[in-house]
Parts: structure tokens; C-alpha cells; sequence
């Protein structure tokens, strides 16, 4: 969704971010289950910025922080003045959190019950 969020596509996609910026993990120890998403900047590399001839770089940190929390994807043409923002990661995620824990609920429940 937020990569198909907006077109044409202005500038060259590291993937980076989309393939990098979380991982899974899940723990089995025969009576207790739980498992998660966890967003970070763990395995991603800062970002080589340039524009107007000026280099600089971004901290993966803030990519991570920009992109998930404020659908902030980067500039229009490298100017800064021009930045492009669609809907954040994190509010869809957290929505088909919402729309699914009935279902997990259930399952945990008869999963004890049984």
C-alpha cells in the first residue's frame, strides 16, 4: 500500500526500507506462544541524500521514523520543498490489528479450553 500510494515514481527506490525496516519473531517454550512484528532500523543503511550538489546523510533511524509514523516517502525531485506523504504504515497496521483480534481471540480461547 504505501509504496503503491502515489504516481509516478520520482526518485530511484533503495527497497530498502519495505524489505529492512522490521522483522518477525515468535517464541514456543510447550505453554506459552506469542510472536510480533518489531519495527526498526536494525538492518537498513543510512541514506545518501543529494541535492543542489549538497551531500549529506539520514540516519536510517529517521527513514524508519518518517516513513511508518508520518507516510513520509521522500522529496519531489530531490527539493526538499516539495515533500511526498500518504497514508502511514503504522495506521494500517494498526488497523488490521484491530480487525483481526476477535478471530485471535477466539483461537487462544479454545486453544486453553482445550
Amino acid at each position: 500500500m504505501f509504496y503503491g500510494a502515489y504516481s509516478p515514481l520520482y526518485y530511484h527506490r533503495t527497497d530498502d526500507l519495505g524489505a529492512n525496516s522490521y522483522y518477525k519473531y515468535k517464541h514456543n517454550n510447550g505453554s506459552r506462544r506469542y510472536g510480533g512484528v518489531v519495527i526498526s532500523d536494525r538492518d537498513m543503511s543510512d541514506y545518501q541524500n543529494s541535492w543542489q550538489n549538497l551531500h549529506s546523510v539520514t540516519p536510517a533511524s529517521e527513514v524508519v521514523q518518517w516513513s511508518w509514523t508520518k507516510g513520509y516517502h521522500g522529496y519531489l525531485g530531490g527539493n526538499p520543498a516539495n515533500a511526498i506523504y500518504t497514508y502511514p504504515p503504522i495506521s494500517a497496521l494498526e488497523i488490521r490489528i484491530g480487525e483481526i483480534i476477535p478471530q485471535l481471540e477466539q483461537t487462544a480461547t479454545n486453544y486453553a479450553r482445550s
